[in-house]
């Protein structure tokens, strides 16, 4: 199920999966990529269901004791 999307007056807002607040819809508060184009040719960010905070806490604790390896495309674009 995807996660809810409210609109406010600050704009639209996205429901984090893990803590299940309301975060702004942007790459401050959740991971972006690039969707497949649309017909025009256009792609528009998709965002992760689950936001950068609550990705430190639950996805980076395990892989802790690799070294040097990137554990996700998203990393892999905030990296480059």
């Amino acid at each position: 199920m995807k996660n809810p999307i409210i609109e406010t007056e600050l704009g639209n807002e996205k429901q984090c999966s893990k803590c299940k607040d309301f975060w702004p819809m942007d790459s401050e508060f959740f991971f972006a990529r690039l969707g497949n184009p649309r017909k025009d040719g256009t792609r528009i960010p998709q965002f992760d269901a689950v936001c950068k905070a609550c990705y430190e806490v639950f996805y980076r604790k395990r892989n802790a004791t690799r070294r040097n390896h990137i554990r996700s495309n998203a990393e892999r674009l905030v990296t480059a």
